[in-house]
């Protein structure tokens, strides 16, 4: 005998809406919005860190712009760079994703490609240095990405 047919096609129904119930929460399932907890370490980088930034060059500059964040941290206008080496503190906000630093800088006629290398010593972390060359005797704006 091979059984009533309308009976297991019931049968069948009444297991897979069985099934689908839990198999619908697990796969429409809406995930509860928690708020979000900065931890420590994402608080700690985004507060200023006292930091000496020094500034290597080849050649004596005739102007030398240092820019982070939109903010002039050496200007032009602040002073004539006399030196190859500046040294400066700055209270910079040092993010997870790395600090950029827009650096430009000319130099008289005649100066062959130069260097300028920027070192960053942020407190309670490690020291870093980049360095980028010029064409001629100009240094456009030029991006130094710093990450720890």
């Amino acid at each position: 005998m091979r059984g009533f047919p309308p009976l297991h096609v019931i049968a069948f129904i009444i297991a897979f809406a069985l099934l689908s119930i839990p198999l619908s929460h697990l796969t429409f399932a809406r995930v509860d919005k928690k708020p979000v907890v900065q931890d420590k370490a994402q608080n700690k980088a985004e507060e200023k860190v006292p930091t000496y930034i020094r500034v290597r060059l080849a050649h004596v500059p005739a102007s030398l712009s240092i820019k982070v964040q939109g903010q002039e941290l050496l200007s032009p206008e602040q002073q004539k760079p006399t030196a190859t080496s500046i040294s400066f503190e700055a209270e910079l906000a040092i993010p997870a994703e790395g600090l950029e630093i827009i650096a430009s800088a000319t130099w008289p006629e005649g100066t062959p490609n130069t260097a300028l290398t920027l070192d960053l010593e942020p407190s309670e972390k490690q020291n870093r240095s980049l360095t980028n060359w010029s064409k001629g005797n100009k240094l456009s704006p030029t991006s130094y990405l710093f990450l720890w």
